[in-house]
């Protein structure tokens, strides 16, 4: 036992002197606040083609031509998304399960019959340290969340114990969808039950104290935020604009017409769909073979052709024809100063400026992305211009024309697609909308998939990024 408290000491101490993440602040506790039925996201859908490529409770595409393309197509109204409030019930149905908050020397006693006797030393697994490359720099001007580069979200309520072992003495409990700092990870008691040895050092701060303890690794799922992949893809951004300016997809609401089916598909074998997307031909005529390329979508224009213009995608392989009327060069991205990175596997973002020369991480924290459903579609992985800012926009309950409420300072990046704040439900009296206020936080954002295409935001984050960001100079890029 003494043998195992050194040696807990000593990770303890190599994983605080190497780690140089800020320092743990204060997380918006899932007890916090509750998400009602009425205060769900919102669908990116809020543009009439989002709505008509829904997807079908078989999971199809929705075709233009049906009755719900139709219903959407006579609204006239201009900042109108659709909301899903059935995929979200759903998926509260979906949390509650995992979400109870029982006492877990009872839970344990269940969960872990079959135990083997616990492990007699301590074997280091891995270190998490995550840093920002060395070519890049931390300035941060928003900060109100602070939270570690490492982490972990509890998939279930659990102990901490002051060793990884049953028998180790409970020193904190924790709820399901909290997070948590992430040390290390360690191998303690073999539980057979998940054939899995696992347990995640954690650490927190309690009474102006800084505790560590230990988790059962089945029980969580580790975040981090891959900075490594944000930096790559800003060079890669930047190598593509060292070519010329960067013109971007433009065929938003499919003004521009919906390009054709793929052998009678609406979804191209990449994952990108039809509507408000252009074609990508690869010989400068509408016989070849193509795929999709989103509204949006960054691009490199080389050279036009009989109404075509040829064009490197930004992270796309080769070189594909556009029709000319898809381009739009009047709003291009000359030299990338601003980029906003969203990371789909971790539900997390950085966001990066270019200062004295360095790129700089001036903001970092979590974000929500979208999900497949039958009014919802996942958040496009790519490189994207940040096309317009509204301070607001409406959104339609799904499956209806009817208002349902609004999302605040929203940046739009792809068809329907905009990064913005909470999204607020209006009170119906006498017949008239009322607006409840703005809204700052939602205990799911950062935890699973779950809006409809946009990426969901504090809304004070959101805020900043809606001052910050500047048209024509700012870009949104999608990772996993």
């Amino acid at each position: 036992m003494k043998l195992l408290k050194l040696l807990l000491v000593f990770i303890l101490i190599l994983s605080l002197t190497a780690c140089l993440s800020l320092p743990l602040g204060s997380w918006p506790s899932y007890k916090d606040e509750n998400e009602t039925g009425q205060n769900h996201e919102v669908q990116n859908n809020g543009e009439a083609e989002d709505y008509i490529d829904g997807h079908d409770h078989k999971g199809e595409a929705i075709d233009k031509n049906s009755s719900l393309d139709r219903e959407v197509d006579q609204e006239e109204e201009n900042l109108i998304v659709n909301k899903d409030d059935d995929i979200d019930r759903d998926y509260d149905v979906g949390l509650e399960e995992i979400e109870e908050k029982e006492e877990l020397e009872e839970e344990e006693d269940k969960d872990f019959e079959g135990k083997e006797e616990p492990s007699q030393g301590l074997e280091l697994v891995q270190v998490f340290n995550t840093q920002l490359p060395e070519n890049s720099s931390l300035d941060l001007i928003y900060d109100n969340y602070p939270m570690e580069y490492d982490y972990l979200l509890m998939l279930k309520s659990a102990n901490i114990r002051e060793l990884p072992t049953l028998d180790g003495m409970i020193i904190k409990k924790i709820g399901a969808m909290e997070r948590i700092a992430l040390i290390a990870e360690v191998k303690g008691d073999h539980l057979e039950q998940w054939n899995n040895d696992s347990w995640y050092q954690v650490e927190w701060e309690e009474n102006s104290e800084t505790k560590t303890g230990f988790i059962f690794s089945s029980l969580a799922e580790v975040r981090q935020f891959q900075f490594d992949k944000m930096v790559e893809a800003i060079e890669q951004l930047e190598h593509s604009a060292s070519y010329g300016e960067l013109a971007h997809i433009s065929n938003y609401k499919n003004v521009n017409g919906a390009p054709s089916k793929i052998v009678g598909q609406t979804w191209d074998e990449f994952g990108y769909r039809r509507s408000q997307s252009a074609a990508g031909y690869e010989e400068p005529n509408t016989s070849s073979k193509f795929r999709y390329i989103p509204d949006g979508m960054l691009i490199q224009v080389l050279e036009e052709e009989n109404g075509f213009t040829k064009v490197q995608v930004v992270g796309f392989e080769g070189e594909y024809w556009v029709m000319d009327k898809y381009i739009n060069s009047k709003n291009t991205l000359t030299k990338p100063n601003k980029v906003i990175i969203v990371d789909r596997k971790n539900q997390n973002q950085g966001i990066f400026e270019q200062i004295n020369g360095q790129w700089t991480l001036v903001s970092y924290g979590l974000s929500t992305t979208g999900k497949n459903g039958p009014y919802s579609l996942e958040t496009p992985l790519g490189y994207y211009m940040a096309i317009e800012k509204r301070d607001k926009f409406l959104y339609f309950k799904d499956g209806t024309n009817q208002i349902a409420g609004y999302a605040p300072y929203a940046i739009r990046f792809s068809g329907g697609g905009y990064i913005h704040g909470v999204p607020v439900d209006y009170r119906i009296e006498d017949g008239r909308r009322i607006d409840p206020g703005k809204r700052e936080y939602l205990h799911t954002i950062g935890t699973i998939p779950r809006s409809h295409m946009c990426v969901r935001n504090y809304t004070s984050h959101a805020e900043f990024l809606h001052g910050w960001a500047d048209i024509g100079e700012t870009a949104l890029i999608v990772i996993e």
